[in-house]
């Protein structure tokens, strides 16, 4: 069968259409021959009655569908170009090549033919498989009006400096073929051009290759390793983005002030992100960022309604850490965004009041936080990873109110813990501890309500002294011994519940003189 040119459209054929064309069996593969077609290329209509032949798996393959079992029917099989020679064709109303057709063998006789052109006519730059240009050069096509389609053989493997750019009204790329490199700002500026379809074959990308452009949406090929410095900068119409897990950083302004994208994907592979690539870009709203990601810098500034940022990772996995913690306003430049971070987070979480403002997996740490506030800050800290087995040195903080300590692995409260810690009002012990130490809450004023963990439990001397805050406790059937003196001069406590046999345990009520012991057990 005859070649079929693949720059034209190939349309599934409905059944209907299959029967007005007279085929008996619609499981066989047919399609419409060019000798079929008039002179004049007009496209053949469905239910044409143009002769049909049988076409071969090998022939589905060259027409580039993957999937042989399916029908198909050319829609416009057009001429056969001198493959030799790159044409310059001239399109119809609606994009088409019609019979005008001018030769040439290099290409600036073709940019001077087009560059020369009616302001008008829009054409179709064809270059010859043979025709032996191996790099469409430095701004070999740029600024060209006239310039509406191109298609790129496989002998091309660069784009070079400027190559397209400014040409405003070139809307597609009917093939890259098996381009490798496209040199910066190769499409900058060009208005037209919405979609683009990137080769396999690409591994190098310059700065701002599609700066200013029309894009809507851009996949990055895996193939890519370069930075990508500017690559869509100014795309006021870019809705969707992403990344190929081989490009090797999301660097400076890469996206910045596209204000219409909202679909970010960035594959698993990519390690860094610097320099601020999305800046103002505010129709994003959630973004993933890949377990991959190692560094990053600000990369959000000006996202106002950047909400969520997911990291597939534990906390502490991206570096710098200085822009911790990463729950404030302050994510990585996006003022309103909150991280999930999908892999946890360190053991101990500090915030104050409701904002995180510390994450560490060492109380050495986090008690010098607490200790360093400034006056307002009300630090709230919670224990919920389970590498920690004591918890001690937060005595004499003023700025501590809170302490949850939820990890399973906490074994003891030291001795003095939080002594004097004149603002701590809420308390919260794992059930897995089984030593509250001597005077390990004295002096908590503000503390009026405690839980005895249930567990075997041994409270040590003055563990809860001048708690005058206190009011009603609970002691579980496990406790084990409880000093005489762990409520000493609680004077609010007036009723101490403890679910195990009259006198089992000796020294009632333990220092709170004001007390009513009632035994349940």
């Amino acid at each position: 069968m005859a070649e079929i040119n693949p720059l034209y459209p190939i349309k599934e054929l409905t059944q209907a259409q299959y029967d007005a064309l007279g085929v008996k069996d619609a499981n066989t593969l047919y399609a419409i021959p060019l000798d079929g077609v008039s002179p004049s290329h007009q496209r053949p209509a469905p239910g044409s009655t143009l002769p049909c032949v049988l076409i071969t798996q090998a022939d589905y393959d060259a027409l580039g569908t993957y999937d042989g079992n399916t029908l198909y029917c050319i829609g416009h099989p057009g001429p056969v170009y001198d493959e030799t020679k790159i044409a310059v064709i001239l399109l119809d109303e609606n994009d088409e090549p019609t019979d005008q057709i001018a030769y040439f063998y290099t290409i600036r006789s073709a940019q001077s033919y087009l560059y020369s052109a009616d302001s008008s006519n829009r054409y179709l730059l064809y270059i010859g498989k043979n025709a032996g240009i191996t790099e469409i050069s430095q701004n070999s096509l740029s600024n060209l009006s006239t310039l509406r389609r191109v298609r790129i053989p496989d002998s091309v493997f660069s784009l070079g400096l400027g190559a397209f750019q400014d040409s405003a009204n070139l809307a597609r790329i009917d093939d890259m073929g098996k381009v490798s490199s496209i040199e910066n700002y190769a499409f900058n500026g060009c208005a037209s051009l919405k979609n683009i379809d990137l080769p396999g074959t690409l591994v190098t990308v310059g700065r701002g290759v599609f700066m200013n452009s029309g894009l809507e949406s851009i996949a990055i090929p895996d193939s890519v390793t370069s930075e990508l410095i500017s690559i869509c900068e100014d795309c006021a119409s870019l809705i969707s983005a992403t990344i190929g897990k081989n490009v090797s950083k999301i660097s400076t302004n890469a996206f910045r002030n596209c204000t219409r994208l909202s679909a970010v994907t960035i594959k698993n592979g990519v390690q860094e992100m610097l320099g601020d690539p999305f800046y103002s870009c505010t129709s994003l709203t959630e973004i993933l960022i890949p377990n991959s990601l190692t560094a990053m810098q600000t990369a959000f500034t000006d996202c106002t309604n950047l909400a969520t940022i997911v990291v597939d990772a534990a906390w502490g996995h991206i570096l710098p850490t200085y822009l911790y913690p990463p729950a404030t306003t302050y994510c990585w430049g996006a003022p309103n965004a909150t991280i999930i971070w999908t892999r946890g987070y360190p053991a101990i979480k500090i915030m104050n009041g409701s904002s995180v403002v510390k994450y560490t997996d060492n109380i050495e740490e986090a008690s010098n936080f607490v200790h360093n506030g400034y006056s307002g800050d009300e630090y709230y800290v919670e224990i919920s990873g389970n590498t920690i087995t004591s918890v001690g040195g937060f005595a004499n903080s003023q700025y501590i109110y809170g302490i949850s300590m939820n990890a399973n692995s906490i074994t003891t409260i030291a001795d003095g813990a939080f002594s004097n810690c004149i603002n701590l009002s809420t308390v919260k012990l794992s059930d897995s501890i089984t030593y509250i130490g001597n005077g390990a809450f004295a002096n908590c004023s503000a503390l009026s309500d405690i839980n005895i963990p249930d567990a075997p439990l041994t409270i040590a001397t003055y563990a809860f002294t001048q708690c005058t805050s206190l009011t009603n406790i609970f002691i579980p059937s496990s406790v084990v011994d409880l000093a005489s003196s762990t409520f000493n001069g609680c004077t609010k406590i007036t009723k101490i519940t403890i679910y195990k046999p009259e006198n089992s345990i000796s020294d009632a009520p333990w220092g709170a003189t004001n007390a009513t012991v009632v035994w349940t057990g």
